[in-house]
């Protein structure tokens, strides 16, 4: 059987991560699946890698690419940030800041209806 184009660059790529460092970044590959996963490896989803292997003989060495694949999948971490809409977000703000100002103006006639009372 012939292994698949994903399967040939990932071992490729576990043959030269092994060598270069051991840094926690696992970058993304120049390959249709990686630009497909982009988003769901690197961003805000909670992503499941399906790996199909064979117990045949034949299929050993594409077998264990993938399982390294998977292996090496299942160590990337990424930092979940919330999902806002920066429209929203400012709206909020400026609502925020609106209240804020509300109440100083409220403070501040208060204080001069106190000193209206002297004059």
């Amino acid at each position: 059987t012939r292994p698949s184009a994903g399967v040939r660059t990932s071992a490729a790529n576990e043959r030269h991560s092994t060598t270069v460092n051991v840094k926690r970044h696992v970058p993304y590959r120049d390959s249709k699946l990686t630009r497909l996963l982009q988003d769901s490896l690197g961003g805000n989803s909670f992503t499941a890698i399906v790996c199909n292997i064979s117990p045949a003989e034949e299929s050993r060495d594409e077998t264990l690419g993938v399982l390294r694949f998977a292996e090496r999948a299942k160590k990337v971490e990424n930092v979940a940030k919330v999902n806002v809409d920066p429209k929203a977000a400012r709206i909020a703000e400026l609502a925020d800041q609106n209240k804020a100002l509300l109440a100083k103006v409220k403070r501040l006639e208060g204080h001069v209806a106190d000193l209206e009372k002297y004059y």
